[in-house]
């Protein structure tokens, strides 16, 4: 069930980050970590031709992290730190919001499929 869609629907004058926030607090009660928050962001960015590799970059991404033992709240929170020099204070504990906040530098509405592999790629040994 994709619980993002259904709180989109249900609240639609909420927009941008407001709706993002929201959201984040809606999946963290039912379970959810950033990284399924991420998954969903992106691939709502996909475009049907990108579909297939965004798919396979993020379960070679999702693979690395389980095989090397690695939290989701660390890698990103470790990700962000070495790709985007943000500042620990603008980061810890709100990774998926920085994320958003910063799609102007991270470009993950325009290059989806280039988010996901620079994500990938990080987390190789």
């Amino acid at each position: 069930m994709d619980y993002g869609l259904i709180f989109t629907i249900a609240c639609p004058r909420l927009c941008g980050y407001a709706a993002h926030s929201l959201i984040l607090d809606a999946f963290a009660l039912i379970g959810l970590n950033p990284m399924d928050l991420l998954k969903n962001l992106i691939f709502k960015q996909a475009s049907s031709e990108n579909f297939q590799k965004l798919s396979d970059s993020w379960k070679q991404a999702v693979d690395i992290l389980e095989k090397a033992g690695e939290k989701p709240f660390s890698f990103l929170r470790h990700f962000i730190f070495s790709q985007y020099n943000a500042k620990r204070e603008e980061v810890q504990n709100k990774e998926y919001e920085w994320i958003i906040k910063n799609d102007d530098i991270c470009n993950y509405s325009n290059d989806p499929v280039g988010f996901i592999e620079k994500i990938r790629n990080h987390g190789h040994p």
